[in-house]
C-alpha cells in the first residue's frame, strides 16, 4: 500500500480542489449578496451549478482519505475527522437553507431578508469556511509530519 500512497494523496488533493473550490465560490456569492454587490438570484444559480461538484469532491476526499491510513490515535487527526463530519452536516444544512431561500425574490436585498435567514446564511457560510480550512490545515500538517 505504501507504493500507492502517493496516488491516493494526489486523488485526495484533486478531490479537495473539486470540493473546496465550489464551496468557496458559493459562499463568496453569498458574501457579495450580503454586501449588496450581488443578488440572491446569483447565489441560487451558483449553488445550483456548483453544489454537485462540491459533493463529488467531498465524497472523493472521504474515499481517498480512507486509503491514506490516517493515524486515528493522533488528536489532530481525530479533530480533522470531526471537522469533516461537521462539513457534511453543514452541507446538508445548506440544502435546507437554499430551500428556504428559493421562494424569495431574486432581487431581494440581504438587508431586508428575514432576520432568521440572514443569521442562518452568515452562520452556515462561516462554519463551512472555518471547517474546510481547518481540515485543509490539519491535513497539510499531518502530511508534512509524515514526510510524504
Amino acid at each position: 500500500m505504501g507504493d500507492l500512497r502517493w496516488l491516493f494523496l494526489v486523488a485526495h488533493l484533486a478531490a479537495l480542489v473539486i470540493g473546496l473550490g465550489p464551496a468557496v465560490m458559493i459562499e463568496y456569492c453569498g458574501f457579495l449578496w450580503m454586501l449588496g454587490r450581488g443578488s440572491l438570484g446569483n447565489v441560487r444559480k451558483t449553488e445550483r451549478r456548483l453544489s454537485l461538484l462540491s459533493w463529488l469532491g467531498f465524497s472523493g476526499m472521504l474515499l481517498s482519505g480512507m486509503f491514506l491510513a490516517p493515524n486515528l490515535a493522533e488528536p489532530m487527526t481525530a479533530l480533522k475527522l470531526v471537522g469533516v463530519l461537521l462539513i457534511g452536516l453543514n452541507a446538508v444544512n445548506s440544502r435546507s437553507l437554499m430551500r428556504q431561500l428559493m421562494p424569495l425574490r431574486k432581487k431581494l436585498a440581504f438587508r431586508v431578508a428575514p432576520r432568521r435567514l440572514q443569521l442562518w446564511c452568515l452562520t452556515n457560510g462561516t462554519i463551512s469556511q472555518l471547517l474546510w480550512w481547518t481540515a485543509v490545515l490539519i491535513g497539510a500538517l499531518n502530511t508534512a509530519g509524515r514526510g510524504s
